[in-house]
């Protein structure tokens, strides 16, 4: 039986100290946002009573800032990075800014680009399929009440 030597002993030693891997669970927040924007964009079609509606937008709008920020936790912690309790809250109070300034603060420069890029493009297909699903809703309300 071999004896393991000092190089063996550290790598084990440093595949427990990697940060763990949470791909999974940062894309099912991706899944779950968008989820968020399919789901109200449709309830605030259906039910386009105007005593509804900005309660639908308010608890879509906090739905998502909580996965954001749920995200950016996940990403803290495959990072190894603190956030702060004056951080977190910057980031539920002033999501718009608060986001850029965690990944800025958590890349290289060019880094940080391509995630601000790609979550620009989220943001934008986020949108997009909230318009769409609003519409649809739309289209099941106009068949069930005007035809």
């Amino acid at each position: 039986m071999e004896v393991p030597t000092l190089e063996d002993n550290l790598k084990i030693f440093e595949n427990k100290l990697a940060p763990p891997d949470l791909h999974i669970p940062k894309r099912n927040c991706l899944i779950q946002l968008f989820a968020i924007g399919l789901f109200g964009g449709l309830v605030e079609g259906v039910w386009p009573q105007e005593s509804v509606c900005p309660f639908i937008e308010f608890a879509t709008a906090i739905a998502g800032v909580i996965v954001i920020i749920r995200w950016c936790f996940l990403d803290a912690r495959e990072r190894d990075y603190p956030i702060s309790f004056r951080l977190s809250l910057f980031l539920f109070l002033l999501l718009a800014a608060a986001f850029p300034y965690y990944i800025l603060r958590t890349r290289q420069n060019r880094q940080a680009l391509k995630v601000l890029g790609i979550s620009a493009l989220v943001f934008v297909f986020y949108c997009g399929l909230n318009s769409i699903s609003y519409e649809l809703g739309c289209m099941i309300y106009n068949a069930r009440h005007v035809g």
